[in-house]
């Protein structure tokens, strides 16, 4: 489906935003999704879109986030991501996690870590609360060092 140009401002009430295998989403686009419209929303599925330069600030009440093979997402945009300790379900297949800090999700119950790239034992082991989590995938990972 192609986005270009379409307007969320109407969405006020918005739990659900799936916008996953879109195109035509841009930055300016989506970054113009107003406050109020993204405090609203629970769970965000952008996978594989285009994320370069997508700002995930004003997402504050996310409790699940789909990121799966996605391109452009850097370890800035998502160490930015607020309140992590809200999220539960993190789906991250297929993606290069190089720098992203997983300290902050605290409540995770789901962690799809499926075929990553770049992923450390640091970053692995600073998740904390791991007891939480009840669904892990990490299928194709080379987990040495990684402490469960």
């Amino acid at each position: 489906m192609d986005v270009t140009g379409f307007d969320f401002s109407g969405f006020t009430n918005l739990k659900t935003l799936d916008l996953s295998s879109v195109r035509g989403l841009i930055a300016t686009q989506f970054n113009a999704i107003p406050e109020d419209v993204k405090a609203s929303i629970e769970t965000l599925n952008l996978s594989d879109v285009d994320v370069t330069g997508f700002d995930f600030s004003g997402f504050t009440n996310l409790k699940a986030l789909g990121l799966e093979a996605i391109l452009g997402l850097i370890a800035d945009q998502f160490n930015a991501i607020p309140n992590k300790a809200s999220i539960e379900t993190l789906y991250l297949e297929d993606v290069d996690v190089t720098g992203f800090d997983f300290s902050g999700f605290t409540r995770l119950e789901i962690l799809d870590l499926t075929i990553v790239k770049g992923l450390i034992a640091d970053q692995f082991n600073a998740i904390s609360n791991k007891a939480s989590i009840k669904i892990l995938s990490l299928t194709s990972v080379d987990v040495t060092g990684f402490d469960f």
